[in-house]
């Protein structure tokens, strides 16, 4: 089985971050992200729409950068390494990430 992320302390805060935030917003966070992954001149979201979920998240700036770079990374060397969305899925609980918020990568990935 290929390896798609290594556990480096960024992703490893990242992952931290991601455990930490409500799993209710967190499916509508990364939904943004999903929409908008193909499209690499272009962010997820605009300035004004980071700097309210800084505040909504209860999240610093470099933070929030941190979390959705890493899960638009970790999606994009799932699709590169055409990973099969279980594997993703458990990759994603062996570096911590929390179940519920696994299962929905996975889902999501699988689409």
């Amino acid at each position: 089985m290929v390896e798609l992320f290594q556990a480096t302390a960024s992703v490893k805060r990242a992952v931290t971050l991601i455990n930490a935030m409500d799993s209710s917003k967190y499916p509508r966070l990364m939904s943004r992200v999903v929409q908008k992954l193909h499209l690499k001149d272009e962010r997820a979201f605009s300035t004004d729409e980071e700097q309210k979920l800084q505040v909504a998240l209860e999240m610093e700036a470099k933070d929030l950068d941190l979390v959705l770079d890493t899960t638009a990374f970790i999606l994009e060397q799932a699709a590169y390494h055409l990973a099969k969305p279980a594997v993703l899925g458990q990759q994603l609980k062996e570096i911590g990430l929390d179940e519920d918020k696994a299962c929905w990568l996975e889902g999501k990935y699988a689409i």
